[in-house]
């Protein structure tokens, strides 16, 4: 089944139904020059994407397949860590394989190059070598704990959270407790964190960028949300995981949490406890994006595994868990055929509007639509470029734009952000612009659709940065006969610089 469901995924990578999301493009160019994301991100996603591009080629596949093998891995890694806490129940074992095909966050992230697979991957990794560890007395536990909190840092700091899972585990049983007397957890967690001296090294360099940049998280605090945040933490994690699998999944880690002293129980719940916690603290004060918390999803997922297995034999519980499955299949079948989003969607505004309901979704407002529409706006650009006197170069707004721009246009180019910000991204460290002084440029944004169905046009024209700026001209990007997103192609002449 895990060789079916990569062939699967190679299959419907390399017909290139979506193109990049935004979060991959930027990804791909912090490949081209890894040191360039540790002042963000660590550098793990970036060498994966350049091990993919230098064996596919700088192609959809290219990015994604790193992400795909990985996520397999997982895949079985979660098995062999449900075997082991509850041997001979199979039911439990396919339950987890069908789910990691029914909830949206895993399905997604088992095709996307994101920063959160490689983090997922390390985070039952290393559950699987803490309980090899401590409840099998394997020594050589250790050392994949050891590699695991290694390889999480190096993808996401986030991995920091394991810290606490580590000791929690070991200190709320008595049985456990007994490894903390003895030097193996210690040296496992500093082996894990020596990963972060390359990172630390570079932005003692660079100004502690990294950490500026982490700190800014904190910024724009609202107290006066605390009853508006926490309702969209929620939302937003029922939709990623589909509404009734969510639901089954805070059953069975309440259970959990009441039964938290058999062996099984106290690794979800510390698995579960450090980020859920955090997380649902901060979203009293500040939004949360809906993959922050995906390091919850792995205890979540083995919880609810571990409690609703044995109660198969049970019908109510059995037709919740299928209603589960097939709410996660639909919603991930609409997801993985833009055609059918965009249906779907006018279909519900349309009977919205038939009974006078407040609901209006309209085709360029569906989430999806980020990842369709760069490549035919690369070529357009570039037509638009055989215009302009050389040397040209090619700006977008934002670094997710730019970063698109690179990726489809032919021979994927060096661009540029606009320099609206200090150093906000990698664009911001590489610099260059300063050598681009009285060059022509092609200018590209996509235009962003408002709540009342306004596009976000003022102030977009780079016309500080340049001598000369023509009219926009628009580009349109139609699916199902309806129109899902609007670019805008600027030519500019003689950059004055910033």
């Amino acid at each position: 089944m895990v060789v079916a469901a990569i062939l699967l995924r190679v299959a419907y990578v390399a017909a290139g139904v979506f193109e990049l999301a935004p979060d991959e493009a930027v990804y791909w160019q912090y490949s081209r020059r890894p040191d360039w994301c540790y002042y963000t991100k660590g550098p793990l996603v970036a060498y994966l994407i350049w091990i993919g591009t230098h064996v596919f080629g700088h192609t959809e596949l290219g990015v994604r397949i790193s992400s795909i093998v990985l996520a397999a891995v997982t895949m079985v890694l979660f098995c062999r860590l449900y075997e082991r806490i509850a041997p001979g129940e199979r039911r439990g074992v396919v339950g987890l394989l069908i789910a990691q095909h029914c909830i949206p966050l895993f399905l997604a992230g088992s095709i996307l190059m994101t920063i959160d697979n490689p983090l997922c991957f390390a985070w039952v990794l290393g559950l699987w070598g803490l309980h090899r560890a401590v409840r099998d007395e394997r020594k050589w536990g250790w050392f994949w704990l050891a590699f695991a909190l290694a390889a999480g840092l190096m993808a996401k700091l986030a991995m920091f959270f394991f810290i606490p899972v580590v000791l929690l585990y070991l200190g709320l049983s008595r049985r456990n407790r007994r490894w903390l007397a003895t030097p193996y957890p210690y040296l496992a967690l500093l082996g894990g964190l020596l990963a972060l001296l390359p990172q630390v090294w570079w932005n003692a360099q660079h100004d502690w960028l990294m950490f500026r940049h982490t700190a800014e998280r904190g910024e724009n605090i609202r107290f006066d949300r605390v009853l508006t945040y926490p309702f969209m933490f929620i939302g937003g994690q029922m939709g990623v995981a589909s509404p009734v699998a969510f639901v089954l999944m805070v059953i069975a880690a309440a259970h959990h949490v009441r039964h938290w002293r058999k062996d099984a129980s106290l690794l979800v719940v510390s698995a579960l406890a450090p980020p859920a916690l955090f997380f649902s603290g901060f979203s009293l004060m500040h939004r949360i994006n809906e993959n922050w918390p995906a390091t919850m999803y792995p205890a979540l997922l083995l919880g609810a595994a571990l409690y609703w297995a044995p109660k198969w034999g049970s019908r109510e519980a059995r037709r919740w868990v299928v209603a589960a499955y097939i709410v996660g299949a639909v919603m991930i079948l609409l997801l993985l055929w833009p055609q059918a989003c965009v249906a779907t969607a006018t279909a519900v505004s349309w009977g919205a509007k038939a009974v006078e309901l407040p609901i209006d979704l309209p085709a360029d407002r569906v989430p999806v639509n980020r990842l369709l529409g760069w490549r035919k706006m690369a070529l357009f650009a570039a037509e638009r470029a055989k215009g302009l006197e050389k040397p040209v170069f090619f700006m977008g707004r934002r670094a997710d734009e730019a970063s698109l721009l690179a990726f489809y246009l032919p021979e994927h180019p060096w661009t540029y952000a606009h320099p609206h910000a200090e150093i906000s991204t990698q664009y911001g460290i590489w610099g260059g612009l300063g050598k681009l002084r009285g060059w022509n440029a092609v200018f590209v944004t996509r235009l962003r659709p408002m709540r009342h169905g306004d596009l976000e046009q003022e102030h977009l024209a780079p016309r500080d940065l340049f001598g000369e700026v023509d009219e926009g001209e628009d580009l349109e990007f139609e699916v199902a006969g309806h129109v899902v997103n609007r670019y805008e192609v600027w030519r500019c002449k003689n950059f004055r610089g910033w």
